[in-house]
């Protein structure tokens, strides 16, 4: 992922917090850019690019990661292990956070690689942060609720963190944002996460520090996006994925797999094809009619995005040496990345 210069796509919630206002409803960043009706083939080619090659490599880094953990933490002792990630991971969110206006000020100052190389270390020891607290509140799920009753835990815990999100206005988080260049920003912006909440509410100023109130408004921020709207999308993924695998050919473990990253893929492009359809219709529209449009389109993108990953996720565990899943997963995040 260093070699396409999209490391930054490994972002997740904690990081990465979107509310369902005008910036953020329809319009997914694409590594390619065309300005005109004539460069239309340039904008399937982004959405193949963004879709088969970016997506599939954080998946294949974040299986890794989150494998890594789970033979080195604790392995015995599943809910140790959980709870050692969500510490590591908010250990180093807090870490990535408070870095955030040094690492600014400081990639404002720097061009060519070294820029590029501050921005992807400054990303990758911010991912081991997401992944990490994924991966603690996740198992911890699996742990502590309903264990004996999975099928009303995996509903209750999509279902209602869902309603929780779009009572929030931040039903968008659930999705994976495009695809990000690395460093391509002007000035410090490919260090600043989105983590834009209370600061998106009327009358509530942008992200400086030029006072004591515009600070704590951040810090806030900070705490609701990763302990309220990170939560809830957690809940949201999980309880998607595991209805997956108890309805979709439980008893056939390939065929599941298959069978999610068909209709990951499928959902993708009718997704990707409306995009430019729906972006149209929601400039007419206002109020509540407009935030059940977005929503409605986000849970159906968003069910495209999760059965990729479930897909990619599922097939890499069946067909990718497995047998041999200590080595592989320790060899697997370098070696993405470096590819």
């Amino acid at each position: 992922m260093l070699g396409t210069r999209s490391l930054r796509n490994t972002m997740a919630p904690p990081l990465v917090v979107g509310s369902d206002g005008p910036d953020f409803c329809f319009t997914f960043t694409h590594m390619f850019r065309s300005d005109s009706s004539r460069q239309t083939w340039l904008y399937v080619l982004d959405c193949l690019f963004s879709v088969l090659v970016v997506h599939t490599l954080v998946v294949f880094v974040w299986r890794g990661a989150w494998c890594i953990f789970d033979i080195f933490l604790y392995p015995k002792r599943y809910d140790w292990s959980a709870w050692g990630s969500l510490t590591i991971g908010y250990c180093i969110t807090i870490v990535a956070f408070s870095l955030q206006p040094c690492m600014m000020s400081v990639v404002q100052r720097m061009s060519g690689f070294s820029r590029v190389l501050v921005v992807d270390i400054y990303h990758l020891f911010s991912f081991f942060g997401t992944v990490n607290v994924w991966r603690g509140v996740w198992n911890l799920l699996n742990f502590y609720f309903l264990p004996d009753n999975p099928v009303a835990s995996n509903w209750i815990s999509h279902v209602l963190p869902f309603l929780l999100l779009v009572l929030l206005n931040s039903a968008n988080s659930i999705l994976v944002r495009g695809v990000y260049i690395d460093a391509e920003e002007e000035g410090g912006q490919c260090v600043e996460f989105p983590i834009y909440y209370l600061r998106l509410l009327p009358c509530t100023p942008s992200l400086s520090f030029s006072s004591s109130r515009q600070t704590w408004l951040y810090v806030l921020d900070c705490l609701f996006s990763v302990l309220v709207v990170h939560t809830l999308v957690v809940f949201v993924w999980r309880g998607a994925w595991c209805i997956f695998d108890i309805f979709l050919y439980p008893k056939r473990y390939d065929w599941s797999a298959w069978g999610s990253l068909t209709i990951g893929y499928c959902i993708t492009i009718v997704a990707f094809s409306l995009q430019p359809c729906m972006m149209s219709v929601v400039q007419r529209m206002s109020g509540f009619s407009r935030v059940l449009v977005v929503d409605i389109y986000h849970l159906f993108s968003f069910f495209g995005t999760v059965n990729v990953w479930r897909g990619v996720w599922n097939l890499l565990n069946f067909y990718f040496l497995p047998g041999c899943t200590g080595a592989l997963n320790v060899l697997k995040v370098p070696t993405i990345r470096l590819s």
